[in-house]
């Protein structure tokens, strides 16, 4: 829920933008129990939340002058990495959504091979929805999610696996009714 209000003059505690880290001056606009001091910050958290890129903030929020400033960098290049990996596969991932199971095929590619990771159903607006699955592919590849603890709403469906050494990841969205 986005609400707009009036800052309340605090004398122990400053709020501060979650995007720009700047105190919230007047008003204060609160999306998914984040504060933002303005509509154009709050618009750049949405799209960076909507295209899964809000590892931004993991590195922009702890300055150069961090100890693991390195470290979360390193990451994020590794997810992007991870990613690259996966469009490079000869055929991607495919998933079938129906009412009462989420079928996941792994490529051909990967067939007998050891799948291992996890699946994730990330709601970006309540993450009380948010639910994980180990990967438990059968020799053929395919995982088969059990929907009766998914509740109904948006999701994005994202996939991280490891197979013959190498780390994937892909994420789409999909829609629970």
């Amino acid at each position: 829920m986005i609400t707009a209000q009036p800052d309340q003059k605090q004398t122990s505690t400053q709020i501060h933008c979650f995007h720009c880290v700047e105190p919230c001056k007047e008003t204060t606009i609160h999306l998914e129990e984040k504060a933002f001091c303005c509509e154009g910050c709050k618009l750049l958290y949405e799209i960076l939340n909507e295209n899964n890129l809000c590892n931004y903030y993991d590195v922009t929020q702890s300055s150069g002058n961090s100890p693991d400033y390195y470290a979360k960098e390193l990451v994020f290049q590794d997810q992007i990495e991870k990613e690259q990996r996966s469009r490079a596969l000869t055929e991607d991932v495919s998933f079938m959504m129906g009412s009462e199971q989420l079928d996941i095929q792994f490529p051909r590619e990967m067939k007998s091979t050891k799948i291992s990771g996890n699946v994730q159903l990330f709601c970006p607006v309540d993450a009380k929805k948010d639910i994980s699955f180990a990967i438990e592919a059968d020799s053929n590849g395919k995982q088969i999610i059990p929907l009766n603890q998914v509740k109904a709403g948006r999701y994005k469906l994202q996939i991280s696996w490891k197979a013959n050494g190498l780390e994937y990841y892909k994420e789409n969205v999909i829609v629970r009714n």
